[in-house]
């Protein structure tokens, strides 16, 4: 082999990587633009799933919140709630959202039954069919909106083995959660003053 013939071969060889390298290069500021917007990323057999824009999106509804749960100073119930699960975020981010979850949950429920006297009690009425019953009524779109979202998350935080969170969008979605729960307490005090 003279050394035409090898600088030729090495020039085919060198050729594709050198245009993906050279397209990466080029391309960094819209492959990083839109990197938080990927959902899944797919290769082979194996899957990647991605939380951060909904887990942002849940941060800045957080600042977004006319009242937030440390606003809520004569509530010492729900301020004991919120200093708990902050500080089980710190163990186990994971519990926190589940038990977070759990607190918007029952007040929900409790929601319902004063909103809803005539639903049985004892009967089992699941987190979706309780948001639809007080949509409209008890909350307004965006509320729905945001308890979606957290439930997506919640279930996420309970069915992928590997989810992981930073503690920042931790402590949104438990105050998040907590405020909605708060909301939910007061218009339910409010229904029973007015009854």
């Amino acid at each position: 082999m003279d050394w035409k013939t090898f600088i030729a071969n090495l020039v085919a060889s060198l050729a594709w990587p050198l245009v993906v390298i050279g397209a990466l290069f080029f391309l960094k500021d819209v492959i990083t633009a839109s990197f938080p917007r990927i959902k899944k990323l797919k290769f082979s057999n194996s899957e990647l799933e991605f939380f951060q824009e909904e887990i942002n999106q849940i941060a800045n509804d957080a600042i977004n919140l006319k009242s937030s749960i440390k606003d809520e100073a004569n509530n010492t119930e729900l301020a004991r709630q919120y200093d708990f699960l902050i500080r089980l975020s710190q163990l186990s981010p994971r519990s926190a959202i589940l038990e977070s979850f759990r607190i918007l949950e029952t007040a929900l429920y409790k929601a319902v039954t004063k909103h809803f006297p005539d639903v049985e009690r004892g009967r089992s009425i699941s987190p979706v069919e309780a948001v639809r019953m007080l949509q409209g009524k008890v909350l307004d779109k965006e509320q729905y909106r945001q308890i979606q979202r957290l439930r997506h998350i919640r279930n996420e935080a309970a069915h992928v083995d590997d989810f992981a969170l930073s503690d920042m969008p931790v402590e949104s979605y438990i105050d998040v959660a907590l405020s909605i729960a708060a909301r939910l307490d007061e218009m339910g005090e409010k229904h029973n003053k007015a009854n």
